[in-house]
C-alpha cells in the first residue's frame, strides 16, 4: 500500500495534521506507571480498538523492539514524537498501513491519536480523528472534567486536548528573513511557529497553541485564518 506522503504536493501548505491527546481516567499519567503498568494500559487500549469497526486496520509495535534508526526515521515522518523516540520506558505504536494514522500509546499521554494527510484539509482529518477518539470513549473511562475538558498530563492541552498542525514551505519569506517577525506575529494571536526540520530549512510548522476556553472546530477555522494570512504573504512575494 503506498504511504499517504507518496505523492506529490505542490504550494505553499504541504500537509495537515491533528492530534489528539487523551487519558484513561482513575490511571497515574505514563511518567508515573511502573514497565508492568505501561503495559497493562498498552493491552487494554489496544483491546479496545481491536473490539470496534478499526480491528485489522492498525499494527502494533512495541517501541522497545524497534531500532534507533528506525526511531528516527519515524519521529522524521511524523509517526511518533522525539520524546517517545528517546524513551526507554515501555511504550507501543499503532500505526495503519498507509501510515496516514499514527496512535503512541503511553508516550505523556495514554494515547495519542495523529491524522496526517496532503495540503490543507484540518476539518477532514479531524472527523476521522475524532471517529478514532469515540471508540476509545465508548469502550474506556477517559479523563475528562466537565469545566476543564480533557486532563492531560501536559497543561498545554488541558481542554480540548488537541493540536492542529499545518505543514508549510515558505523559502520567499525566508530568504527575505520576515520569518522572525512573523513567528512573533502568530504567537501574539494564540499560535506557533517553528522549522519542521532545522533553521536553514524552507519547510515550517504552524499550529495551535490555545486548547481552553475554545472548541476544535474554532481552533480550526483560527488556524486556517492564519494560514491564508501567510500564504498571501508567500504569494505576494516575487521571485
Amino acid at each position: 500500500m503506498d504511504k499517504w506522503y507518496s505523492a506529490s504536493q505542490e504550494g505553499t501548505v504541504l500537509a495537515s495534521k491533528i492530534t489528539l491527546s487523551r487519558n484513561l481516567a482513575a490511571v497515574p499519567f505514563p511518567s508515573r506507571l511502573s514497565e508492568e503498568g505501561r503495559k497493562s494500559v498498552c493491552k487494554k487500549i489496544f483491546a479496545a480498538l481491536q473490539n470496534s469497526k478499526y480491528a485489522g486496520e492498525f499494527d502494533m509495535l512495541e517501541m522497545t523492539s524497534v531500532s534507533s534508526a528506525e526511531k528516527l526515521s519515524m519521529v522524521q515522518r511524523g509517526i511518533i514524537s522525539p520524546d517517545m523516540a528517546q524513551s526507554e520506558s515501555y511504550s507501543c505504536l499503532l500505526l495503519s498501513r498507509d501510515e496516514s494514522i499514527s496512535i503512541m500509546l503511553c508516550e505523556k499521554e495514554h494515547i495519542k491519536i495523529t491524522v496526517m494527510g496532503t495540503g490543507s484539509c484540518l476539518t477532514e482529518l479531524y472527523k476521522l480523528a475524532d471517529k478514532l477518539d469515540n471508540v476509545f470513549i465508548d469502550s474506556l473511562k477517559i479523563a475528562f472534567d466537565k469545566r476543564l475538558g480533557f486532563l492531560t498530563a501536559n497543561p498545554a492541552l488541558l481542554g480540548t486536548g488537541m493540536t492542529a498542525a499545518l505543514i508549510l514551505k515558505l523559502p520567499k519569506l525566508k530568504s527575505r528573513g520576515a520569518l522572525g517577525a512573523l513567528t512573533a506575529m502568530v504567537k501574539k494571536l494564540g499560535f506557533g511557529m517553528k522549522p519542521l526540520f532545522d533553521t536553514s530549512s524552507d519547510f515550517y510548522e504552524l499550529e495551535n497553541s490555545i486548547t481552553l476556553g475554545i472548541t476544535e472546530q474554532s481552533a480550526i477555522d483560527n488556524l486556517n485564518a492564519v494560514c491564508k494570512q501567510i500564504v498571501s504573504k508567500e504569494s505576494m512575494i516575487s521571485d
